[in-house]
């Protein structure tokens, strides 16, 4: 059986992963200003399924009955929002491992693999947002199997989106340590 990693191309330099960083910046907070987000908050108080560990059918009805159904309609255009920041994020964070692996291990290292993180996250993270979104576009109908699957995937995608966070975070510890040394500044 062929162990070889998965063939990962890089992302190059630095200043790519700074550029896209940058985007990053822009496009989410544009999100969150000028997208549902703003309105959804003060219709919501701030409380949203996706951010709740282990929420359930009494939960995600309680708080779809609260949002009326003007508020269910910019829930649902929020979870659209919510997937294109997700999957903005996702790559940012694929990116930013190639490049920082890449800097410490090498092309061929199979530490180029802790980019699955992010995209297992992204996949949870579209999991949540389509059981979501059937929760709210069905409401008051409960459909449990969404319910199931909402409420797993976002367990599953706050407990893997932070540990691929951490694995990015030491991966550019680590790079930058290695480009420091190699300059003799450490």
């Amino acid at each position: 059986m062929d162990r070889r990693p998965i063939r990962w191309r890089n992302p190059g330099s630095g200043t790519v992963v700074l550029l896209l960083t940058a985007i990053w910046v822009f496009v989410s907070a544009a999100a969150l200003r000028l997208g549902p987000y703003p309105e959804l908050a003060e219709l919501t108080g701030g409380r949203f399924l996706e951010a709740t560990f282990g929420w359930g059918p009494r939960l995600a009805s309680d708080l779809l009955a609260s949002l009326g159904s003007e508020g269910r309609e910019v829930y649902l255009q929020y979870q659209v929002v919510d997937l294109l920041v997700a999957g903005f994020t996702a790559l940012l964070l694929v990116t930013v491992v190639q490049w920082a692996v890449g800097r410490v291990a090498g092309s061929e290292s199979e530490w180029h693999n802790l980019a699955l993180l992010p995209l297992a996250a992204l996949a949870l993270e579209l999991v949540e947002n389509v059981s979501l979104f059937v929760l709210a576009f069905f409401h008051p109908s409960v459909p449990g199997l969404f319910v199931s699957l909402g409420s797993w995937a976002t367990r599953g995608k706050l407990l893997v989106g932070t540990v691929a966070v951490l694995a990015v975070v030491a991966a550019v510890v680590v790079a930058w340590g290695r480009m420091w040394e190699e300059r003799g500044e450490w």
